[in-house]
């Protein structure tokens, strides 16, 4: 029988849609946090990446295990890693198809290339290959990864794309989970509606176009003042928030 986050008509369901990040397979995700959470959604495909990644670099999960809880595969979690650290949270959401390259090396597999060969320079072309294939699950072609490195060294003032503006959402993620998860801290309720509703992209898109409209206004216009939600939102508010403290108080009673 179909649950109601299953259920197609379902609006969330239809904005993890539009934004492409819908995960096929919710039921593999088998995560405590994950289960009776209106939070955590196994059918965002980007917050299960994060929280897949975060189990292993907060809480020393081993990655095999991590994966398997999360319904994805090891080289799925390599390269959600590397994306993190590349380009923060957007680096997560799924980019849209786009002509074939001719080769398999992105950017992250040449920065990965590059750590190998800075720690040890005697692997051969060869040898890195077999390291791609066992981090990222992909074959590539020894001379591709010659051509790569040596395209690589012919770039000048080679740096690294600028990730400040987008470092601060897995920040602002994190705020926001810890006011979930801990009932003595308050604040980030405006947010907390719209990740419920549309998901982690949709919370980023928001956060961004905020970010803009108060970067324009003077720190004598910014309000200190809570976002007025509308009454929609304000019922969905309530009834998140205290479907929380039924939740909490069920567990104190367990």
């Amino acid at each position: 029988m179909a649950t109601k986050k299953t259920q197609t008509k379902d609006p969330k369901a239809q904005a993890l849609r539009s934004q492409s990040c819908l995960n096929p397979r919710p039921e593999a995700v088998t995560d405590p946090l994950f289960t009776g959470s209106d939070f955590f959604d196994p059918r965002d495909l980007v917050q299960v990446k994060y929280e897949m990644l975060r189990r292993v670099e907060v809480d020393g999960q081993p990655i095999s295990r991590s994966a398997s809880a999360f319904g994805l595969s090891r080289p799925t979690f390599y390269q959600a890693q590397a994306a993190l650290e590349h380009g923060g949270l957007p680096a997560l959401l799924p980019k849209k198809p786009g002509p074939r390259r001719a080769h398999k090396l992105s950017a992250q597999i040449v920065r990965f290339l590059e750590q190998l060969l800075d720690s040890d320079p005697s692997l051969r072309s060869v040898e890195l290959g077999e390291r791609v294939r066992e981090r990222f699950g992909i074959e590539v072609h020894p001379r591709s990864i010659e051509r790569a490195l040596a395209r690589q060294k012919k770039k000048t003032s080679v740096t690294c794309p600028a990730t400040s503006s987008s470092n601060h959402f897995a920040a602002d993620y994190e705020a926001l989970r810890g006011s979930v998860l801990d009932r003595e801290r308050s604040g980030g309720h405006f947010d907390l509606v719209i990740l419920l509703r549309e998901g982690l992209a949709a919370w980023m898109a928001h956060a961004d176009a905020r970010s803009v409209t108060n970067a324009r206004a003077t720190s004598s216009e910014r309000s200190t003042a809570a976002p007025i939600l509308s009454y929609d939102l304000r019922a969905d508010m309530v009834v998140v928030l205290a479907s929380m403290v039924m939740a909490a108080a069920e567990q104190g009673c367990t």
